[in-house]
Formats: structure tokens, sequence, C-alpha cells
């Protein structure tokens, strides 16, 4: 019998000719994470092998755009801890970095909790060496917990009394980059939930289409629940030092966002005085910004100038902020615009957003 696995292949677009750059190396295997390494043309690769009657394996790869493997280390997973995503980061040839997400399990899977993140994750393999692993709880997360219980109190989830007891469960969608200032890594992320409206059945419905046809009847279809996207919560920034000891961490609330797309909307700055969560919405560019050693910070919110001052902005369709170069970002959006003679105009507009 055949069992379909997963591979990563290298395309040459030139030639139209594939290679299978990581081939299968067992029936129970699944693919964490990978991530192109631009220094040396190479591809890293996390797998997890599921292995029966033994804890997982974690197994990383360097290859290069042949298939030759260049680096391979490994750790032993815990099978109350399952690792749900990750990134990658290579800090030299030797040493490699994985963070990202994982689930408590008990060692039993729940459908109710499925790639809900428990807390994040720090691994660092070195080739010849040895592999550590952390886990940090996001209870241990002092500003993102509170951040969290706020909205499960004003939810009403829970009593005044058990907010000390939430076992947070979340959602989060990892940023594509590890960021490494000074030797320690930053990495972040953002929480997010699938949000669903109830659309309810009416059955049969009559139809008056006139008095040469009377009445009809037709089905109304059947009560279901509606995807209306991506609603974002928080997002969250940790920094982790090389032995795996989360250093710091902290969170902004992302005002409930919803997206049919799953992407970054928060985009973390940095320079040598200071970095930045900043995400824009309805217009509004939102900032969190946090002093060079990470021990205050100040929280901003302002609308873009607009073209014409007396111009009065009536509805806003859209807005993005984007990383564009250096420390400067690209605003984006569309507006319904009117102005003081009273007349509207629909405009798409781009801003260039300095961050100083």
């Amino acid at each position: 019998k055949h069992t379909p696995q997963p591979v990563i292949v290298s395309l040459d677009l030139n030639t139209g000719t594939t290679i299978e750059i990581v081939k299968p190396i067992t029936s129970a295997f699944e693919f964490l994470s990978f991530q192109p390494n631009e220094t040396d043309n190479s591809v890293i690769v996390a797998l997890r092998i599921n292995r029966k009657k033994q804890l997982p394996e974690v197994l990383i790869y360097t290859t290069t755009s042949s298939g030759e493997i260049h680096h391979r280390a490994s750790f032993e997973g815990d099978k109350e801890k399952e690792l749900i995503n990750g990134r990658l980061y290579a800090v030299n040839i030797r040493d490699i970095i994985f963070c990202g997400t994982y689930q408590k399990t008990g060692g039993k899977k729940s459908k109710s909790n499925q790639n809900k993140s428990h807390g994040l994750f720090f691994a660092r393999f070195s080739e010849g060496g040895d592999s550590i692993i952390s886990y940090h709880d996001f209870n241990n997360f002092p500003n993102f917990s509170n951040a969290i219980k706020q909205r499960y109190e004003k939810r009403s989830v829970l009593e005044k009394g058990d907010v000390k007891e939430i076992d947070i469960a979340y959602q989060i969608f990892l940023h594509n980059t590890i960021k490494e200032v000074d030797g320690n890594f930053i990495v972040a992320g953002e929480a997010f939930y699938p949000e669903y409206e109830y659309q309810p059945g009416r059955g049969v419905s009559p139809k008056y289409y006139g008095m040469n046809y009377g009445y009809h009847y037709y089905y109304q279809p059947e009560s279901r629940w509606v995807f209306k996207g991506f609603r974002y919560t928080h997002a969250i920034l940790a920094m982790f030092n090389k032995s795996g000891a989360l250093l710091w961490e902290n969170s902004i609330s992302t005002s409930n966002i919803l997206s049919m797309k799953l992407e970054e909307k928060a985009n973390i700055i940095e320079d040598e005085e200071a970095t930045a969560m900043v995400y824009a919405h309805d217009g509004t560019i939102h900032a969190k910004i946090f002093s060079s050693d990470y021990s205050s910070s100040i929280q901003e919110s302002f609308e873009p100038d607009l073209l014409y001052p007396e111009d009065k902005v009536t509805v806003n369709f859209f807005t993005q902020i984007k990383p564009w170069y250096n420390n400067y970002l690209l605003l984006y959006g569309k507006q319904e615009i009117k102005n003081r003679s009273g007349k509207n105009r629909t405009v798409f507009y781009v801003s260039k957003v300095a961050f100083e």
C-alpha cells in the first residue's frame, strides 16, 4: 500500500526541471517549517517524525538547491507539548534557531483546542554539538497574559475572582522573520481567531409572482455558520537569549481588526534608540514604542494628514501599513472623502511614513 508523503521540491524556472531537496524519511513525518537562507543560497527545513511508542523527534536540515544535506541536527520532543508551527533562523553556518508555538496536550489531542497555542518554544541547534529547547507558557508573559485576561473579563467569560486561573490558549500567526539584536533573538506574532456569523434558515417561504402566476413556495437554505474572517486581537513581541531564556515580552491591542486574509498586520520597526510595534486600522496609525533597554514604553495613535486640509473622511474602506526601506513604512488604503462643497469622491491613497 502506497502512503503519500510530503516533499520539498526545487524548481529551476529556466529549464523547468525539478529536484527533491528533502526526500521522504518515513511514512510518519510532517513539515514544521522551512526557510530560505539567502546568505549561502540554501534552505533550512524542520521536520517532526512521529515514532510509535516513542517520543516524537524533530529534525533540522540545511540543504542546497541540488538536494545536498550540509547540516543535520535533532532533538527529542515532548509527548505533552506538541509543536504547532515555527520559524527558522541561521545564526551562522553552525548554529540554527527554531522558535515558534506549542500546545499542551497532556498526551492527548483536543479537537476544541486544535491549533491553539499555550506558549512559545525556543530551540537552538549546533552542528556537532548539543541542542537545547525551552518552553514558555503564555501565563508567564505578564503583558500578554494580562491583556488576554482583560479581554476575558470584558466578555464575562470568567467571574472577577477567577481571572488568575485562566489557561491561555490562542491561535498565533507568527511573523516570518526572527530578528537578531546584540546576540539575542526577537520573535513576533499576532493573536487571532476565526469568526463566524450564524444565519438562520427560514424553511418554506411563499413568494408572490403576480396575479397570473400566484404564490409559489421555495426553500430557504438551512441554518448555517458563515465565515466572516480572521479577528485580530493582539500583537506579541518576545526576546530570547541564546540559551533560550525569555528576557522580555510585550504586546499591543490590534483593535479587533477583521480580515479575510491571514497576514502580518503589525510591523516591527527598530533603530538604536527604540523598537516599535506599528499597525494601521480604520484610517489611524497605532504604535507602541519601547525604549532601547525595553524598560519603558509609550503608546500613540494619529491620523495621517489629508492632501487638502478642508477635506473630511467619511468612510475608511481599508487601511494597510507595510515596511518599506530603512525606517520608513508605506501606508495605503481606500477612503471616501467629502470636500467643503459637499461633494464626495473615492480615493486610493499612498503615503510615506517615517519612524523617528
